[in-house]
């Protein structure tokens, strides 16, 4: 049985991505890369915010990356490298 919390964030990945996989076994795998980021101790929160980066990144969209959760959840690391390019983007100076 899935767990209300990796639903939640598959569906939102779902939703801001666009991208509705049919495969059981496809989904399974993919909310088997968002247990593990759960257990490695990173929030809900946080996995829903490296989303909004995968998603508004110019890299993660040319490649087509944002559609992949195996590619946007493959590792702790990715998840701080996403947070990283978040928090540096909300640190710039808004142009007047």
């Amino acid at each position: 049985m899935k767990e209300p919390e990796e639903l939640s964030i598959y569906e939102y990945w779902q939703t801001k991505s666009r991208t509705f996989p049919r495969s059981v076994a496809v989904i399974e795998e993919h909310m088997k890369r968002i247990r593990a980021r759960l257990r490695d101790g990173f929030t809900a929160t946080q996995l829903r915010q490296a989303v909004d980066v995968a998603c508004w990144d110019r890299f993660y969209t040319e490649q087509g990356y944002h559609k992949q959760p195996d590619v946007i959840f493959r590792s702790a690391a990715r998840i701080d490298r996403l947070l990283s390019m978040r928090e540096r983007e909300a640190s710039r100076p808004v142009p007047l």
